[in-house]
């Protein structure tokens, strides 16, 4: 009998969610349960602002909300001064072991009325103790682009870990085993802007706007289509999956890996089919606890009531209210079938 591979974890306070290990070579189609890891580290729930750090107090600082995504509080980012390249930064009491992790995300809420750029705030990462400023950097982001329409309500930033910026003076690469905080950096933004953040989390299999959560499936994919992380699928003709479309019918999930179909079959995706994902709403009728039905197309994929007859197309259920894209958290049924 083969050992099995257990993995631990120091984030001893935060939330852990960890699926079991299961991988059969050479599978095609089915369940493909797999590694699953999404981790918040001590203090990136936001919940105490007395765990952030300001580098300019006064200029750039950062206040405790009291209106959390996730929990009681976020933290609000106020630029209040002339600042450019300074830190709010999240520092942890000792190294923490990321290399596991591909992504980097956190619930964000900006400014009514504000219209925010790519290189107004920059999110990082330091690799070394005391090097907690945006100048030791590591890796960063900017976080401007992520902010949509309608910027006063929650997002969701997902951050894609390799694609992260490389500080000059690394060495072309970046240790993520010994990762010792993350900071806000305050690059182009307007005096009195401000940036709210919540539930930073570090994990494995990305929606697009959040970790998986639930079963993952694999499926070849209808020849000629390609397929993105965040796409939402439809099951088409011999068990192949397509793009979803407007009232989709026949919702299979999301996609957590992409793919190209062809017409041998052997252009393969991996999606989640059920448990709680984060999606964007195309509207502000939806209402919690009611059932949920895309309104856009998969590479572009927005939810929102479904109207009248709306149950032929439901695909899930909300779990909080919505607004104009706004994110928020619902439950997928499950290979198009399951929860009434």
């Amino acid at each position: 009998m083969v050992k099995p591979n257990v993995r631990s974890t120091d984030f001893k306070n935060a939330d852990v969610y960890v699926k079991k290990i299961l991988h059969v070579d050479g599978a095609k189609s089915g369940p493909k349960l797999q590694y699953q890891r999404a981790e918040v580290p001590p203090g990136g729930d936001c919940e105490t602002v007395g765990d952030f750090t300001e580098e300019a107090n006064g200029v750039w600082d950062v206040s405790a909300v009291g209106s959390g995504k996730i929990g009681a509080n976020s933290i609000r980012m106020t630029q209040t001064g002339i600042v450019t390249g300074k830190s709010i930064y999240l520092q942890f009491s000792g190294p923490k072991d990321l290399s596991w992790a591909k992504y980097l995300g956190l619930w964000y809420k900006g400014k009514a009325g504000v219209t925010y750029h790519a290189s107004d705030l920059i999110v990082y990462l330091f690799t070394k103790k005391g090097n907690v400023l945006y100048a030791a950097r590591t890796l960063s982001s900017g976080m401007g682009g992520y902010v949509e329409e309608n910027p006063a309500v929650w997002h969701y930033a997902e951050i894609l870990i390799s694609g992260m910026t490389i500080a000059s003076g690394k060495g072309g690469e970046a240790n993520l085993k010994e990762v010792w905080g993350i900071g806000f950096c305050a690059a182009a933004m307007a005096n009195t802007e401000t940036m709210d953040a919540d539930q930073i989390e570090f994990y494995t299999h990305g929606t697009g706007y959040g970790a998986a959560r639930g079963t993952i499936m694999t499926a070849p994919i209808l020849d000629g289509i390609t397929v993105a992380i965040g796409n939402t699928l439809r099951w088409g003709v011999g068990g192949r999956v397509d793009l979803s479309i407007d009232n989709e019918p026949a919702f299979a999930g999301i996609a957590v890996a992409g793919g190209t179909g062809d017409e041998a079959g052997s252009g393969f995706t991996d999606f989640v089919v059920d448990g709680p994902v984060n999606m964007k709403c195309s509207d502000a009728n939806i209402a919690a606890d009611e059932g949920i039905c895309m309104s856009a197309a998969g590479t572009a994929p927005t939810i929102d009531d479904g109207g009248a007859g709306a149950q032929a197309y439901e695909m899930g259920k909300a779990l909080e209210a919505g607004a104009l894209n706004r994110v928020i958290t619902v439950i997928l049924k499950g290979f198009g079938f399951g929860i009434p």
